[in-house]
């Protein structure tokens, strides 16, 4: 299957390195440097436009792998959740695991989409 002329797989697989390159140039450019020159705009409509331009990326690199996405969005987010638990805020701002922290298990999740 295809979609804007590049593969869309049935099953989790990863791409050819130029689809893998292609996707790390777009995520670069529109996470990164779209982002930062929003940020120095100091423009809140140009951050929307980085940030959801970022998301398409995102979302098409799950796409050109074949992943359904959802299942492995929740599994995350429950794992991430756990650092609240007893986790702590570290000077930059950054939460650190605590000791009940429950990691991701997507394993299971790409194998059943396989």
């Amino acid at each position: 299957m295809c979609a804007a002329g590049q593969e869309t797989p049935a099953k989790p697989k990863v791409p050819s390195l130029e689809v893998c390159a292609l996707r790390i140039r777009l995520h670069k450019e529109e996470a990164c440097d779209e982002l930062k020159e929003a940020f120095i705009a100091n423009d809140i409509t140009l951050v929307a436009d980085a940030i959801t331009d970022a998301l398409v990326v995102i979302l098409g690199t799950a796409v050109a792998c074949g992943i359904d996405i959802q299942p492995c969005w929740d599994e995350v987010h429950r794992s991430n959740m756990t650092k609240f638990i007893d986790g702590h805020r570290r000077e930059d701002g950054k939460w650190i695991k605590g000791p009940s922290y429950s990691p991701a298990n997507l394993k299971p999740i790409i194998e059943a989409q396989s």
